[in-house]
């Protein structure tokens, strides 16, 4: 496979990057956990309120319980198949858990602070490739931005409707460039599902001394299935992460209540099937006797298989890579889910942790190189350059 590449792009990021990077600090000062609507909402302001000036079209979606969804269009004229970017708006910590000032960039150009690279970075990349697209008057296809607005706790604030506007804005897409947060020597081709679950235990309280034997103890029927449900993980298809946990009164009564969350991934929809078969048979059982439990399913993220149409938009990326930088990525197929996922259902090709490069997401040291900034939007540019007609 030839690529050709189009030296007039790097004048453009070069000349923005500054601009974009301030930008990017303003984003990253406006923290938005995924609960936290009022926050997120803020953050699709000021989105919005830039690619306005950037000269784009704008929608807002509107949930309930959930930030506004944004979708931002470069309608060029051009009436194919739209190529589509993605990226979320919506991190992981509450509002002031870093502090007062939560944001911070150093001379060597280190941005640091909640979501500067998952996945305010792509939100930054993807304005930036698109104002280049159109400087240089780019009308192959329409270019679509689909902003989500609770990626981190896989679209369970936005529920059904967050998912439906998922599927039908990728709809009809040519390919998705998925802007999640980058890494130097590879990309993603394919993903697990994720499947969150609550299960909510009921025993028999009784104070612990006097009537400690005609309790029982909810806490300690939750403690038997967590850890005969966390048995069953296999790491090559299906994993049980019980991550929160939740009951009881006080020390001295018998616990009447407790309930547990559950992270599960998995490869395939079979997985899935199975996974659920194994909670259901957990609830079913009652190791202490005389307990009962019930499962809350609260959220479900398909899988992103990969394909020969994937593996077509991987090597071309690839070669672009190669062409810019003299050597290849390495595919990466993940346990992490992402919203690729969505696009990938609605039967679009997608490559994902495309954006710039930095580590330690989800954590409180996260950081972002933005020096990466134009060189990673490059890559992205010179593929959309390339696209054959169809993958």
């Amino acid at each position: 496979m030839s690529v050709t590449i189009r030296k007039e792009t790097l004048p453009i990021l070069e000349r923005e990057q500054e601009r974009f990077v301030r930008f990017w600090v303003g984003l990253a000062e406006i923290e938005s956990p995924s609960a936290r609507k009022d926050c997120v909402d803020k953050v699709a302001d000021y989105i919005i309120s830039f690619a306005k000036e950037l000269g784009f079209t704008c929608r807002r979606i509107p949930f309930e319980k959930a930030g506004d969804g944004v979708v931002i269009e470069y309608n060029n004229g051009s009436k194919e198949a739209p190529i589509l970017l993605g990226a979320h708006m919506d991190t992981v910590y509450d509002v002031g858990e870093f502090g007062d000032k939560p944001v911070s960039l150093d001379e060597q150009g280190i941005l640091r602070g909640p979501g500067v690279l998952d996945c305010k970075a792509g939100i930054v990349q993807a304005l930036l490739g698109m104002l280049t697209l159109k400087e240089l008057g780019y009308s192959e296809r329409p270019v679509k931005l689909i902003l989500s607005p609770d990626e981190e706790v896989s679209t369970s604030c936005s529920g059904a409707p967050g998912v439906a506007f998922m599927l039908d804005e990728g709809k009809g897409g040519f390919c998705e460039f998925n802007l999640e947060s980058g890494y130097p020597d590879k990309f993603t081709v394919s993903r697990f599902g994720i499947l969150r679950r609550t299960i909510r235990v009921k025993g028999v309280s009784a104070h612990a001394g006097v009537f400690y034997d005609k309790g029982r103890s909810a806490i300690k029927e939750a403690a038997y299935k967590i850890v005969n449900i966390e048995k069953e993980a296999k790491l090559d298809c299906m994993t049980f992460n019980c991550g929160t946990i939740k009951g009881g009164t006080v020390t001295n009564v018998v616990p009447e209540f407790c309930e547990f969350g559950i992270d599960i991934r998995v490869k395939t929809p079979e997985d899935a099937a199975v996974a659920d078969a194994i909670l259901q048979r957990e609830a079913a059982k009652s190791y202490v006797g005389d307990t009962t439990a019930e499962i809350i399913r609260v959220s479900d993220r398909p899988t992103m298989p990969f394909d020969e149409h994937i593996g077509k938009l991987a090597e071309l990326y690839n070669e672009c890579h190669q062409a810019l930088k003299g050597e290849k990525l390495n595919f990466f197929h993940t346990r992490g889910g992402s919203d690729a996922a969505y696009f990938t259902k609605a039967g679009v090709p997608a490559i994902d942790s495309l954006a710039p490069i930095g580590g330690m997401a989800h954590t409180k040291e996260e950081w972002v190189d933005t020096k990466t900034l134009v060189s990673r939007t490059d890559l992205v540019l010179q593929t959309i350059f390339n696209l054959p007609k169809s993958l």
